[in-house]
């Protein structure tokens, strides 16, 4: 789950740390990354991975907290 240090520091989360991401359609565990290309408050998942299928669409409303 890839962020920017905006949004990193808003959730209260460090990068490597593991949080949790949910969508309407599943939820998962990963681990958080610095991305500074992001704008605040998005959150950068690859989809067409098996570990992440379960959060359903690339363009999903996802929350994410911390593990």
């Amino acid at each position: 789950a890839r962020m920017s240090a905006e949004t990193l520091q808003q959730l209260g989360l460090s990068a490597g740390q593991r949080v949790h991401v949910k969508s309407a359609q599943g939820a998962v565990e990963l681990a958080c990354e610095l991305d500074p290309g992001l704008t605040v408050g998005t959150v950068r998942v690859s989809a067409g991975f098996e570990g992440t299928a379960a959060l359903g669409s690339a363009s999903a409303h996802l929350q994410v907290e911390r593990a």
